[in-house]
């Protein structure tokens, strides 16, 4: 539980991950492996440790938020993504209709959500980046394996592997037609509706239409 814990866009106590936590959470990760019995212990921990960097990598994801401070501001963007989680757990309470407690979560609500328009011009837009981050989960999954096998054959090639590079094999990976699985026959794009073979616009302009009607 300790290491699906690290998982979570949030640590145990609500707030977001710091370094401090994390390594705290590893180190109660590592008391725990010390009591494994010896015949998988040095296995489990060597992993452990061998990937410690990646158990909360996820933490990225915070970077990826667009925070508009106002001129003047007196939060830092990381206290601005704070209050928002505080807004966030304030409007996902769960408090009896009617009762004293569901009126003063209302007025904690309405405080903070004033407090970060002083501060951000953008809270709405914050909002709805955090509310989705913390609600869906967030995974590596095969199909992101599969690319990666694809990857390491084009790094053999390139030492370097650019954005630029990526986007092109992601764009590649994504226009190509599985030739086996239940998703043969069609390419990832196909299997979302975009059809660039019936259209007579470039593809550039159909993907750029499908993205800006999504």
């Amino acid at each position: 539980m300790l290491l699906v814990e690290l998982f979570s866009p949030l640590a145990p106590d609500g707030r977001r991950w710091s370094d401090a936590q994390v390594e705290d959470h590893l180190a109660a990760l590592r008391h725990e492996l010390s009591l494994l019995p010896e015949s998988c212990r040095g296995r489990v921990s060597r992993h452990v440790e061998r990937h410690r960097a990646r158990w909360s990598a996820h933490r990225v994801l915070w970077d990826g938020i667009e925070v508009r401070r106002r001129e003047g501001s007196d939060r830092s963007r990381d206290e601005v993504l704070d209050a928002v989680v505080s807004l966030w757990w304030s409007e996902h309470r769960v408090v009896p209709p009617g009762s004293p407690e569901a009126a003063e979560a209302s007025r904690v609500t309405w405080r903070l959500r004033r407090s970060l328009e002083a501060e951000c011009e953008n809270v709405a837009t914050v909002l709805d980046a955090v509310t989705t981050l913390i609600e869906r989960l967030h995974r590596s999954s095969s199909l992101v394996e599969a690319l990666n096998s694809r990857l390491r054959v084009l790094q053999m090639v390139h030492r370097n592997v650019s954005d630029d590079l990526l986007a092109l094999v992601a764009l590649r990976w994504n226009l190509s037609p599985k030739s086996e699985g239940r998703r043969r026959g069609r390419s990832p794009f196909a299997q979302l509706g975009v059809d660039f073979a019936d259209d007579a616009r470039p593809w550039y302009d159909v993907l750029l239409a499908e993205i800006d009607a999504n």
